[in-house]
């Protein structure tokens, strides 16, 4: 990795993990934000302990924007106490455990589709209410197959993620300074973004390494290859696979 040339293209506020890690090992970090998260005004029920049994988290910006509103609306984190919170993710998990909460089920591969598959046996299938916390645009297959075993499922979107402006002559300015050497996907939209930045064809001797399997099926939709994907869809684990190369 010493040497190396890595393009990101996270929004820019979640780049700070990503970027210390590469630099730690030695890497050449160039930025390429291809995204930026809004929060979008949303009005959370007030009751939310007493309406649902269980928060599903897929994502760090939900976590992020959804607690930023609970407080502006005047709650603590206490208050959602006798909740379930579910999470995709190692990184979502590990947000939820800084406010103090405790996760109480994660899947064993960061995808909805995967949580819905070994969504618990003893979780209230009696029908207790689901609340999925996502962004704008998330597909319905936490809502759809959890209401198939029983559970009353609603999503609230509390973000949504747009693209930056300018994408292809911010692409232009870097191509033209630097020679990545990979470029790093840790979103489906941020790879769909950058393809459209790039004019669909991928430069030259650039490789791909992707954080998680959505991000990589949306690669490979785009005609694109994958040469790493993470074991783990965690942003140490996707550098330390790297470093390993």
């Amino acid at each position: 990795m010493n040497g190396s040339c890595y393009l990101i293209t996270r929004a820019r506020a979640q780049n700070g993990e990503l970027r210390r890690l590469l630099a730690a090992r030695g890497a050449h970090v160039v930025e390429l934000p291809m995204l930026q998260i809004r929060p979008l005004p949303v009005t959370l029920p007030a009751a939310l302990a007493a309406d649902y049994r269980w928060l599903v988290f897929t994502s760090v910006n939900g976590v992020e924007c959804f607690f930023r509103q609970w407080a502006a609306d005047g709650h603590a984190v206490r208050d959602l106490a006798g909740l379930h919170l579910a999470a995709v993710g190692g990184a979502t998990g590990a947000r939820l455990r800084a406010l103090g909460l405790t996760v109480t089920f994660t899947p064993t591969r960061h995808t909805a589709a995967r949580l819905c598959a070994e969504w618990p046996a003893a979780a209230d299938r009696d029908g207790g209410a689901v609340l999925h916390v996502c962004g704008r645009g998330a597909d319905d297959t936490v809502v759809s197959r959890l209401a198939r075993l029983g559970h009353r499922a609603r999503r609230l979107a509390v973000y949504a993620t747009v693209p930056v402006d300018d994408a292809a002559a911010r692409w232009r300015e870097v191509s033209a300074s630097a020679k990545p050497d990979w470029v790093i996907f840790c979103s489906a939209s941020s790879a769909r973004e950058f393809r459209r930045a790039v004019g669909g064809e991928l430069p030259a001797g650039l490789k791909i390494a992707s954080l998680g399997p959505v991000t990589s099926a949306a690669i490979r939709a785009a005609g694109w290859p994958v040469n790493l994907e993470a074991s783990v869809s965690r942003v140490a684990t996707l550098v330390e696979e790297l470093t390993a190369l």
